[in-house]
């Protein structure tokens, strides 16, 4: 598989925290297929042998090497021993700046071709030297003074670079150093957060080592608090039987006593009985005596009263008995109620110990189902605050390890960054290398070229040297013809041939009244004077003819008259003796005036002629040295406006890098390295908007007062 292919990039899938990093598994084959399904490159590779790949990693600073595709076989075996985390991390950094690098390359490989579909705006243009030398010759200058000024742009560009760069490493060697100073607060904090864990631990074990005493004086304490309860509750026991035995020695005593009550009230009782038999005897005997005295009177009363008697004796005896009865029932009633009660009071005060015994006992079971349940409490309760002392312990032991592991992941993911910033460090080391060479051999391309141009010029000038004696010739010949012929009024055959029958004519008339037309619309009217011309201007202004030598008799149009033309300075010294004007502007003589060609410029439109431009500078009375002082005053205004867009380029770039500095998202800082890349390319172009206005500037101002670029 070629190195500009697609492959295969690890899944999210196989990286587990919890499982070991020297898992064989890990290396089965299972899982490097599963690897490949983490990024895959888009559809269209990039063939890294190809001469436009080779030329954008040149232009971008990148090396072949930077587009290593990693696997994870190949970021394992390079971080062995690491954790799985760390592994992640690299592969995901790799993968992600591979991919910012292929993004980067396809994005110049973008832009280049549409920079190739697009004129060109940079380098020396040869024009059609061949066919415009004369155009060209007027452009060697301003050229070559652009051609300066781009170098010295280019130059300014660099050195602004290099500084940035300098300001840049020195800002990164101030940024490693806080890092270090960082990195050693950091391990200091480190060790005073040991040194306070330590002694948080200290603290925690002799704390459970307190709750441990505590626990073990409450214990010591619950068991004391136990015995004596236990004596307490015998205690209580003995008094309680010994109540109860008083009780019974009571009860018994008040049975007795109950029933020597009773037998004494039976012993009354049957005492009162038998008094009251004795009385009622005694009564009954004295009554019978007295009824045997009266035995006699009264013996049928007698026999009534004692039948009377007898039968309320019956009665008596009746009652009596029944009463006794009555009292013996009641008696016994009371007796057996009295039983009763007694058993039932007894019964009840039997109940009532039972239930004093039962609640005795429930409460003893009570207090001992509560003292084990306190101290089953307490037991976990120290279980309980063990657990939690383990529980803590166990996370902050984790927290730590999840603190060691980020630490360890912020620590490769610094060290990544830093080895990023010193790759684009590298990237523009290379890339201001690659520039260099460009520019040098943009240089000698240029250096070639103007040597070309020089050529073309020396041999423009000697045209125009050529050209200069020819005119200078044509000029001493036609003075002398014009001379001759106002003498004699008769005109030669050469000059008749040179300039035509009715161009003499109209010189002549000229020259007799020069308010009308001056010898210069005589001379500019005649082809024969006209100076030799390019092909680009003989297509611009067409060869006038006159009725001779066009063979034909047909007149020419009438044109609209023109300003009165000024003369040249031979014309103010000396009115008879006119000096011909440079032969660049076109007449406007009436009948000399040529039709303009489908594909003239409008006048507006035209660069201003040398003959045009030395009126302008005599009528306006602007001198060259006023020219270049404005030229100059343009120059020092444009290199203020590009030092200022130099310097707020600079700052720009300045706050860029350190934004790229506290970007750690990849795709963040490709997104935002993307932005830079953009507003870079701006400031380039309005730095040269700034040069391309300012030549046109300069020219539109110079030709307002008749000079060009070339002039200063």
């Amino acid at each position: 598989m070629s190195s500009h292919e697609p492959q295969e990039q690890p899944s999210d899938d196989d990286f587990d925290p919890a499982s070991d990093f020297e898992d064989d598994s890990s290396d089965s084959p299972e899982s490097e297929n599963n690897d490949g399904e983490f990024d895959q490159e888009p559809e269209d590779p990039l063939d890294l042998s190809s001469t436009e790949v080779k030329e954008a990693l040149k232009h971008l600073g990148l090396v072949p090497e930077d587009l290593k595709e990693y696997t994870m076989a190949d970021v394992r075996s390079e971080s062995a021993g690491l954790p799985k985390d760390i592994v992640k991390v690299r592969f995901d950094h790799y993968a992600a700046r591979r991919k910012q690098y292929m993004d980067m390359i396809r994005s110049e490989l973008s832009s280049s071709d549409s920079m190739n579909n697009s004129p060109s705006l940079s380098g020396l243009k040869r024009g059609k030297s061949s066919t415009a030398v004369a155009l060209e010759a007027q452009r060697l200058e301003a050229a070559k003074r652009k051609q300066l000024q781009e170098v010295q742009q280019v130059l300014a560009l660099e050195l602004t670079k290099k500084r940035i760069e300098e300001e840049n490493q020195r800002r990164l060697a101030r940024e490693q150093q806080r890092m270090e100073q960082r990195e050693r607060e950091k391990q200091e904090a480190r060790k005073k957060a040991a040194d306070a864990e330590a002694k948080r631990v200290a603290e925690r074990k002799a704390k459970a080592a307190r709750e441990a005493k505590a626990a073990d004086r409450l214990k010591r304490k619950a068991m004391a608090q136990e015995r004596e309860m236990a004596q307490r509750r015998r205690r209580e026991e003995k008094e309680r039987r010994e109540a109860a035995e008083a009780r019974e020695m009571m009860l018994l005593d008040k049975k007795k006593e109950h029933e020597a009550k009773v037998a004494a009230m039976q012993a009354k009782q049957d005492v009162m009985k038998t008094r009251m038999l004795q009385d009622m005897e005694a009564r009954e005997q004295a009554r019978i005596a007295a009824l045997e005295a009266e035995k006699a009177k009264r013996q049928e009363e007698a026999r009534r009263q004692q039948e009377e008697t007898a039968r309320r004796l019956a009665e008596v005896t009746a009652k009596m008995q029944q009463e006794e009865a009555d009292r013996r029932r009641k008696m016994k009633e009371r007796q057996k109620k009295s039983e009763e009660q007694r058993l039932e009071l007894e019964a009840r005060r039997q109940q009532e110990a039972a239930d004093r015994a039962k609640a005795e006992a429930e409460k003893e079971q009570h207090r001992l189902a509560v003292a084990e349940k306190m101290k089953k409490e307490e037991e976990d309760r120290i279980a309980s605050i063990q657990r939690q002392v383990e529980a803590r312990e166990e996370r902050q032991r984790r927290k730590k390890e999840e603190e060691e592991r980020e630490k360890l992941i912020k620590a490769e993911k610094d060290r990544l960054v830093a080895d990023d910033k010193r790759r684009m460090v590298q990237m523009e080391e290379r890339k201001h290398e690659y520039r260099a060479a460009v520019f040098e051999q943009q240089l000698k391309e240029r250096d070639h070229a103007l040597e070309s141009h020089e050529q073309d010029l020396k041999r423009v000038r000697m045209q125009r040297l050529k050209m200069r004696n020819r005119t200078a010739q044509q000029k001493a010949m036609i003075n002398q013809e014009i001379a001759q012929m106002q003498k004699t009024g008769k005109m030669s055959d050469g000059l008749v041939k040179a300039v035509g029958k009715d161009v003499i004519k109209v010189a002549i008339e000229q020259a007799q009244s020069p308010s009308k037309l001056s010898t210069a619309d005589i001379f500019r009217s005649s082809p024969a004077l006209r100076p030799r011309q390019s092909h680009a201007k003989s297509t611009t202004l067409p060869r006038i003819g006159t009725a001779e030598n066009s063979g034909s008799n047909q007149p020419q149009p009438q044109a609209k008259p023109s300003r009165t033309p000024r003369l040249g300075p031979k014309a103010r010294g000396a009115a008879s003796e006119p000096a011909l004007p440079k032969p660049y502007r076109a007449t406007s003589a009436p009948g000399l005036r040529p039709a303009k060609p489908p594909t003239a410029r409008p006048r507006a439109m035209r660069r201003p002629t040398a003959d045009r431009r030395q009126r302008f500078v005599r009528r306006r009375g602007a001198g060259i040295r006023e020219a270049r002082m404005m030229a100059d005053e343009l120059r020092r205004t444009q290199n203020e406006s590009m030092l200022r867009l130099v310097m707020e380029e600079q700052q720009k770039e300045a706050e860029r890098a350190l934004m790229l500095q506290s970007v750690v998202d990849p795709i963040e800082r490709e997104r935002l390295q993307a932005i830079f890349e953009i507003e870079r390319g701006k400031a380039n172009r309005n730095l040269l908007n700034i040069s391309s206005h300012f030549e046109q500037n300069l020219a539109m101002k110079l030709a307002d007062i008749g000079f060009s670029p070339l002039d200063i």
